[in-house]
């Protein structure tokens, strides 16, 4: 019996965790999450902590933090259409899961968005739920997308952010120079004059 913070792990079903948390309350949520710490409990943790911050039933008071924001963003791609890349979430029929109308639930279920990581689908052509989403870091985001970048370099095709990334370069800069006919070698790499000079 495998136990994460306040959750108890019932069964597996791929990337899906069936948990019972110590208040007797049944969670489905990302096996990502379970593992990173992310999920630590049905939401009663999250709840108990506002409530003692005097907010109980006022507010989350969570407006300004990165997991709410995220959450806000995740909503306007998906239901706005004049938000910039609806045509690749809503417009593309990707939604978010009816729980997840309200924050609450969602940060039940993903928990507090760490320090530099983003949200993901572990599935892009899926919806935002519990089971398909994580945080993820930049790079693990540019693996996952449906059309990602790939460079011929040292023998074998990478993934032009991940070698970016280990190389402290930016990916944008380096698909310019590619498209402006830079050839594949470790100039192609090198910082822009602008970074380099610390502006």
């Amino acid at each position: 019996m495998q136990v994460f913070g306040r959750l108890t792990v019932d069964s597996v079903e791929g990337s899906k965790v069936h948990c019972t948390c110590a208040c007797g309350t049944k969670r489905i949520v990302s096996i990502y999450s379970l593992r990173s710490g992310n999920t630590r409990s049905c939401g009663c943790l999250a709840r108990e902590r506002t409530a003692s911050m005097g907010r109980g039933n006022k507010t989350h008071g969570m407006k300004k933090t990165r997991t709410y924001k995220a959450w806000e963003s995740m909503r306007r791609r998906c239901f706005n259409p004049r938000a910039v890349n609806y045509e690749n979430y809503g417009g593309r029929s990707i939604t978010v899961c009816d729980a997840w109308s309200r924050f609450e639930n969602f940060l039940a279920d993903m928990g507090e968005c760490p320090d530099g990581l983003t949200l993901e689908r572990n599935n892009t052509n899926g919806n935002y739920e519990p089971g398909n989403c994580r945080w993820a870091t930049p790079v693990e985001q540019t693996r996952n997308r449906r059309i990602t970048a790939t460079i011929e370099i040292d023998g074998r095709t990478r993934v032009l952010g991940e070698v970016c990334a280990e190389r402290g370069v930016s990916a944008h800069l380096v698909h310019c120079r590619l498209r402006s006919g830079w050839p594949v070698n470790d100039r192609l790499f090198m910082p822009s004059l602008r970074t380099s000079l610390g502006a």
